[in-house]
C-alpha cells in the first residue's frame, strides 16, 4: 500500500500558500488464518484478492514473512469480497461491507457461503470474473449470516463455539495467526472436526450454502415456549392410508428435527414435530388451525402453509409454526406396471387405477382413443380425442349407479387440456405376433372441471388427473364394397368425417361382413317397439381396433319412432325422432315378417355423448336394407301378431352401452 503526500516550502512575500494533500485511497488490511502454525522458513507470501459491487478486482501480493495482508480498494464500491489462497490449498473468502479490517479464517469463508447461497470460491472465480458484481449485503445480514453458522455448526457439525467467539464480528474483530488467540484456537477445533468427519472446508461451505437455500425455499420458524428455532425442510415424503382417504406427510430437515402432517380429506388432522428440545403436537380434538393444503402443483409438490399453528408438549409447553413445506407428490403405488390412472381431488384425495385399454376409434380427422379401469366396484372410463398433436377434448366418466346410464363427470376441452404429452406412433407387435401401432399418453395434473346434468362444463378445476397410459392408433378406416348390393347405405356427414357405407360383402369378400337384428325397443307407453338395425364390421387392419357402424329403425307397426346411427366403437350418434324422419319408406311385413327400410335424403343430428351436447353436426342416410324378421310376427295361420306382453323382454335401450 502506497501514500503518496505532496508538500510545498513557502518564500518571500506577503505569505506562501500550501498545496492541498492528495486524497488517500481506502484500504483493507487483516489477518489470513487457516488455523494452522505456518511454516515461515517456506512461506513466500500470500495472495489476496477483492472484488466489489462495482470497479476492477484488486490484488496483492505480501512479500513479508507475515499472514497479516493490506491492499488498496481505489475505484472499488462496496461491499467486497476477498479471498485468499493458503497453504495445502485451502480457500478463505470473507465478506467486508466497508473499508477498514477484514480478516479472512474458516468461519469468515463459512459466514461468505450462507450469505451467497453458493459454493463462495466458485462464484468469487467464474460468477464475479474481473469486474464487480458483488451482491448488496449489510452488517445485519452478516450478523445473521454469523448466528446461522454458529447453529448449523452446533446442531449438524457437532462444533459448539465458545460465547465470547459467537458472539464478535469474526470479519472485524483483530485477531493473531498463532495458538492461543482464542480466534485461531476455535479455528483448530473446527479444523479438527472436519479431520474426524473426513470432510473439509470446501465441502462444509458447500453444506451451508445448500442450506441456506433451502431455508430461502421451504421453511418453518418455531417460536414460542422453546429458543427461537427454524425447520427448513430437507427431505420430504408422503404416504397413504385407509384406502388412501389419509395421507401423511413426512418432512426432515439437516439437523435430524422432523415435521409429519396428516391429512384427511384435505384437513389437517394431526401434526407432530419432534426436535431436540422436545415433541409438540396437535390434532383433532386440540384442533390444528392454521394448517392449510393445497393442490397438486406442476413440480409434483403439494404446498402447505402454517399460519400460527399451535403445537404442545406433553409437559404442557406450546411453540407456534409459521411458514411453508412442499410435500412430496408421490401418488399410491398401484399393482400393475402400466396404463396407470389417478384422480385427484383438489382437496387432497387421490383415487388410483389401474386402466384397460378399451379401443381406439377413427373420428373424423381425430382418433377417439378409451380405456377402463380394472378394479373397483364403480369402475372408472377415461376418454381422451385427439388428432395426434393437439387435445380436444378428455372425459373422465362412468355408469351412473342409480339409472345404469354413461355419465360423464369430469371434462376438459382443447387449450384448457394442460399438461398432456401425446407420443408417436410406435410399430411393434401385439401378443399374438400380431402388426401393432400404438401411442404413449402422459397426463400430469390435467385439469378437469366438472359436468352437470346438461353437459355444463364448471368454471373451476374440480379434479386433476394424472396417468400414463398407451393404446392402439386405429387404422386409415375402411370403406365396404358396395357396389353390387342392393342394401347399400351411403352416410355423409355435414362435417369434415369421412363418408361411410354400411352395406352386405360380396360373396368373395372376408374383409367384413355385417350382422342384423330385430330386438324389443323400451318406449315409455308403447309396447311393441322394435329396434330394427344392420351393422358393418370390419376385421382388424395394420393393428387397429375394429369399427362398428350400425344403423338404427324403431318402428311400432309401420311407424317410425326414431332412426339413429352410431358410428366407431359408438363413439359418435346421429338420430332423428318420429316426424321428424323425413324420407323413410318401410313397407309391410312380408311372408317371412321381414320388412324393406328405405332412406332418401333422412337427415339425422348428432346426439348428446354423455350428456355433453352435439357440435351440430349432421348425418344424411340415403339407400335401404331388409329387416330381419319381426320379433312379434306369427305366421297368419297361428293367428297372427301376438300380444307384446309374451315375450322375452330386452334390456333398456341405457343398458346398451354396457355391450
Amino acid at each position: 500500500m502506497i501514500a503518496l503526500a505532496l508538500c510545498g516550502c513557502g518564500g518571500g512575500g506577503d505569505g506562501g500558500s500550501e498545496l492541498p494533500s492528495a486524497t488517500v485511497p481506502p484500504a483493507m488490511s487483516g489477518t489470513v488464518s487457516g488455523g494452522v502454525v505456518m511454516d515461515m522458513g517456506n512461506f513466500r507470501g500470500l495472495d489476496v484478492g477483492v472484488k466489489g459491487s462495482a470497479g476492477i478486482a484488486r490484488e496483492t501480493s505480501a512479500v513479508t514473512v507475515t499472514t497479516h495482508y493490506g491492499v488498496t480498494l481505489d475505484q472499488l464500491a462496496p461491499p467486497y469480497l476477498l479471498s485468499a489462497n493458503v497453504l495445502d490449498g485451502i480457500r478463505l473468502l470473507a465478506p467486508a461491507t466497508k473499508d477498514g479490517t477484514a480478516n479472512l479464517t474458516p468461519l469468515t469463508t463459512l459466514t461468505t457461503a450462507w450469505l451467497l447461497g453458493t459454493d463462495p470460491a466458485a462464484y468469487f472465480d467464474n460468477t464475479l470474473a474481473g469486474q464487480g458484481g458483488v451482491p448488496a449485503f449489510t452488517d445485519a445480514d452478516v450478523a445473521t449470516a454469523q448466528a446461522e453458522v454458529t447453529r448449523y455448526l452446533a446442531r449438524v457439525s457437532q462444533v459448539e463455539l465458545s460465547s465470547s467467539i459467537a458472539s464478535q464480528n469474526w470479519v472485524t474483530t483483530p485477531m493473531q495467526d498463532t495458538p492461543g488467540d482464542a480466534m485461531f484456537d476455535q479455528i483448530v477445533v473446527l479444523n479438527n472436526a472436519l479431520a474426524a468427519a473426513t470432510s473439509s472446508l470446501a465441502q462444509l461451505a458447500g453444506d451451508v450454502a445448500a442450506q441456506k437455500q433451502r431455508c430461502g425455499r421451504t421453511s418453518v420458524a418455531v417460536t414460542g415456549g422453546i429458543a427461537a428455532n427454524h425447520f427448513c425442510q430437507k427431505d420430504s415424503s408422503s404416504q397413504f392410508m385407509s384406502g388412501n382417504l389419509v395421507r401423511v406427510f413426512n418432512f426432515a430437515d439437516v439437523e435430524g428435527s422432523t415435521l409429519a402432517l396428516r391429512v384427511n380429506n384435505g384437513a389437517v388432522i394431526r401434526v407432530a414435530y419432534v426436535t431436540r428440545e422436545g415433541t409438540f403436537g396437535c390434532d383433532s380434538q386440540t384442533a390444528c388451525a392454521g394448517a392449510t393444503v393445497g393442490a397438486l402443483t406442476a413440480d409434483d409438490t403439494v404446498p402447505i402453509t402454517l399460519a400460527g399453528v399451535q403445537l404442545r408438549a406433553q409437559a404442557g409447553t406450546k411453540v407456534a409454526l409459521d411458514g411453508a413445506l412442499a410435500g412430496a407428490g408421490a401418488l399410491p403405488t398401484l399393482p400393475c406396471d402400466n396404463d396407470k390412472f389417478y384422480l385427484l381431488d383438489p382437496a387432497g384425495g387421490v383415487r388410483g387405477l389401474c386402466m384397460y385399454e378399451a379401443g381406439a376409434n377413427k373420428r373424423a380427422s381425430q382418433a377417439d382413443y378409451n380405456w377402463g379401469s380394472q378394479d373397483g366396484d364403480q369402475p372408472y372410463y377415461l376418454e381422451l380425442v385427439s388428432d395426434g398433436t393437439s387435445v380436444a377434448s378428455i372425459d373422465v366418466w362412468w355408469y351412473d349407479p342409480e339409472t345404469g346410464n354413461p355419465l360423464t363427470l369430469y371434462r376438459c376441452e382443447h387449450a384448457a387440456c394442460t399438461g398432456v404429452t401425446i407420443g408417436e406412433p410406435v410399430d411393434s407387435v401385439d401378443e399374438y405376433g400380431d402388426p401393432l401401432r400404438a401411442r404413449n399418453f402422459a397426463l400430469h395434473n390435467v385439469p378437469m372441471s366438472a359436468v352437470d346434468s346438461e353437459g355444463r362444463l364448471g368454471s373451476a378445476v374440480a379434479m386433476t388427473v394424472t396417468a400414463t397410459l398407451s393404446n392402439r392408433v386405429p387404422g386409415a378406416g375402411f370403406t365396404p364394397d358396395c357396389s353390387t348390393s342392393i342394401e347399400h347405405n351411403a352416410v355423409t356427414f355435414s362435417d369434415s368425417t369421412p363418408a361411410l357405407d354400411v352395406c352386405p360383402p360380396p360373396p368373395s369378400s372376408d374383409d367384413y361382413y355385417t350382422f342384423k337384428s330385430a330386438y324389443p325397443y323400451y318406449v315409455p307407453g308403447i309396447d311393441d317397439a322394435v329396434d330394427f338395425s344392420v351393422s358393418t364390421y370390419v376385421h382388424p387392419i395394420d393393428g387397429s381396433v375394429s369399427p362398428l357402424n350400425t344403423l338404427h329403425v324403431v318402428l311400432s307397426g309401420d311407424t317410425v319412432l326414431k332412426i339413429f346411427l352410431q358410428t366407431a366403437g359408438d363413439t359418435r350418434s346421429f338420430s332423428c325422432q318420429a316426424d321428424a324422419c323425413a324420407g323413410v319408406t318401410v313397407s309391410a311385413l312380408d311372408d317371412q315378417g321381414q320388412r324393406t327400410m328405405g332412406f332418401n335424403g333422412t337427415v339425422l343430428l348428432e346426439d348428446p355423448v354423455r350428456q355433453i351436447p352435439g357440435t351440430g353436426t349432421t348425418a344424411v342416410i340415403t339407400g335401404g336394407f331388409l329387416s330381419v324378421s319381426d320379433p312379434y310376427f306369427v305366421p297368419l295361420s297361428v293367428g297372427g301378431r301376438r300380444a307384446a306382453a309374451t315375450l322375452p323382454s330386452r334390456p333398456r335401450q341405457a343398458s346398451g352401452a354396457h355391450r
